[in-house]
């Protein structure tokens, strides 16, 4: 099984597992098996049409190969993770890609691979707004996942799920569950930073000065919006944020209101 490294910025999910179950093109003298194992290859250095290429030529050989799921789930990664123009096409990539996950379910996958699945369905699930959907299929993953670093972030992601469903004591059991089954790791440590939050926040702005903070926090609140400053001592910064509110549409809209002022404007948690 090949696999690439699990990287995160800002707790947004980059890069996931690439995985070629059973396949070696060392020792593979099917040709068929051997092009899908290609196709991987192409995926890990983000040649998605190649890696799309590859897996419709197996799906035509061999509909029903026993590296027919392997395919259908190239397929999805391919279109999940190749470059978008806007928008637009990152929402329609991302409901092919759920098509290819599903189909690749039906087609009997390995033990390994239908944990793989379940989490990239987890993860188009959450990227379109279903966070109940993917908090679902991130839970089934964590069933099927042998213990790593994936396994932590998997229950880390679960946990964010549960805030934005405005599940908070459920999300700070999740999270210290984090830090309880992988102890050291980054997922511990975020899991650490997300316990505690009762309602969403917007933050539009930090400063290395108080006084500056205190400033912009005084104008919101003269705009009608409920401000407050946040000290970050480890950062030694003063952070502005807008809220709190208690549904995460309510803070989809806030931050909407205040993006045309502030375009980093984030959501907190």
């Amino acid at each position: 099984m090949r696999t690439s490294t699990m990287k995160y910025a800002n707790g947004n999910w980059l890069v996931w597992v690439i995985v070629a179950q059973g396949l070696s093109a060392a020792g593979c003298h099917d040709p068929s098996q051997a092009g899908l194992d290609q196709g991987y290859v192409a995926l890990e250095q983000s040649r998605y049409d190649e890696a799309v290429t590859a897996a419709d030529r197996y799906l035509q050989e061999k509909p029903q190969g026993r590296g027919a799921a392997e395919a259908m789930y190239l397929r999805g990664r391919a279109i999940e993770q190749r470059v978008k123009r806007d928008d637009a096409e990152v929402a329609a990539n991302l409901r092919r890609a759920k098509a290819q996950y599903l189909q690749a379910l039906e087609l009997s996958p390995s033990k390994g691979l239908e944990a793989y699945i379940h989490t990239s369905l987890g993860n188009v699930c959450y990227w379109v707004g279903d966070f109940g959907g993917a908090a679902s299929y991130w839970k089934e993953a964590y069933q099927r996942l042998d213990r790593g670093d994936l396994k932590g972030w998997v229950l880390y992601r679960i946990g964010l799920c549960q805030q934005r469903l405005g599940k908070w004591m459920d999300a700070d059991g999740t999270f210290a569950m984090v830090q309880r089954e992988f102890s050291g790791s980054e997922a511990a440590e975020r899991a650490q930073s997300r316990r505690g939050y009762r309602g969403f926040y917007v933050q539009v702005a930090a400063f290395a000065s108080s006084g500056s903070a205190d400033k912009l926090s005084k104008e919101l609140r003269g705009k009608g919006f409920s401000a407050v400053v946040q000290e970050r001592p480890e950062r030694r910064l003063h952070v502005v944020l807008c809220g709190p509110v208690q549904t995460y549409g309510d803070a989809l809209g806030m931050k909407g209101r205040l993006s045309s002022q502030f375009k980093d404007a984030l959501i907190v948690p």
